[in-house]
């Protein structure tokens, strides 16, 4: 048995272990196999960072200022 190590993934289409092309489309049938190839920009939560002031009462103004 030979095993090739390759650029290789499992497509649930044709059943088999098929080589995918630069957009991760498997070369035999045209399925998407390979979904990491196409880069997102995603963030997550450091999408929407931003600088936060702390929450904490000035002291400088007392109750009686209200």
């Amino acid at each position: 048995m030979v095993v090739k190590v390759g650029n290789d993934e499992f497509c649930t289409n044709c059943m088999d272990w098929r080589e995918y092309d630069e957009e991760g489309k498997c070369k035999v049938c045209g399925k998407v196999i390979k979904k990491d190839l196409k880069e997102k920009n995603k963030d997550g939560y450091n999408e929407y960072k931003t600088e936060a002031t702390s929450y904490e009462p000035n002291e400088d103004i007392g109750e009686s200022d209200f």
